[in-house]
C-alpha cells in the first residue's frame, strides 16, 4: 500500500496555488484580496469579458489541467496599487506554449474597453518565452498605467497585472514580482 501512495504522489500534477505570489513576496502595505483555483469552465467565462476570449474548447484543446489566481490591494499613491499574479498547468509544453502564444496575440489588440497594450522591454529573459505590455488609461476619471506580463515555463503559462496610479508604475518593479513568480513556479515544479 505505501509504495501505491508513494507512485501516486510522484505522477501528481504540481499545485497551482504555489505557483503563484503569496503576500510576503510583495512590497509592504498589500493585503490579499482573493484567491481562488479557475476550472477550465470558469477560465473561459474570464476570458469572454477580455480581448483574448478563450473557450472551453480551446482550453480543451490545449489540455489546460487547472489553474490558481491571487489578487492583491494596497492603498496609496504611489507605485502598484492592485496586482493578480495567476498560473496555469497544462498537460503538455506544447499546449502551455499555444495558449500563451493565444495571448501574447490578443495582448496586442483593443480590449473591450478599447485599451491598446503596448510591448515593453522585460530586462532580460523569463521561463521560456515571455513579454511585457504596458498601457496609460483613464478609468472613472483617474489616470492609470497597467502592466501586463505574460510567460511561460515548460508546462505553466503565467501571468501578473499590476496597475496603479499613472507615472508611479515603474514595468521594472513588476518584472521583477514576475521574477518572484517564476521561482515559484520552478520550485513546484521540482518538488512534485
Amino acid at each position: 500500500m505505501f509504495s501505491v501512495v508513494v507512485s501516486s504522489a510522484i505522477g501528481a500534477a504540481p499545485d497551482a496555488k504555489r505557483m503563484v505570489l503569496g503576500l510576503a513576496d510583495l512590497p509592504a502595505g498589500f493585503t490579499v484580496g482573493k484567491g481562488q483555483y479557475v476550472d477550465n469552465t470558469a477560465a473561459a467565462k474570464e476570458t469572454k469579458s477580455q480581448s483574448e476570449s478563450k473557450t472551453l474548447a480551446d482550453f480543451g484543446r490545449w489540455g489546460r489541467i487547472t489553474g490558481y489566481e491571487r489578487t492583491f490591494e494596497r492603498e496609496g499613491l504611489v507605485g502598484v496599487l492592485q496586482l493578480e499574479s495567476n498560473a496555469s498547468i497544462y498537460k503538455t509544453t506544447q499546449g502551455a506554449r499555444d495558449s500563451t502564444r493565444s495571448s501574447f496575440a490578443a495582448a496586442t489588440k483593443p480590449t473591450p474597453e478599447g485599451w491598446l497594450f503596448k510591448r515593453v522591454s522585460s530586462g532580460g529573459p523569463m521561463g521560456e518565452e515571455a513579454r511585457v505590455y504596458a498601457v496609460n488609461v483613464k478609468k472613472e476619471g483617474v489616470d492609470l498605467t497597467v502592466v501586463a506580463v505574460i510567460w511561460r515555463y515548460q508546462t505553466v503559462k503565467a501571468a501578473i497585472f499590476a496597475g496603479g496610479l499613472r507615472g508611479t508604475v515603474d514595468v521594472a518593479e513588476v518584472v521583477r514580482l514576475a521574477r518572484k513568480q517564476q521561482a515559484r513556479i520552478e520550485s513546484a515544479l521540482r518538488k512534485r
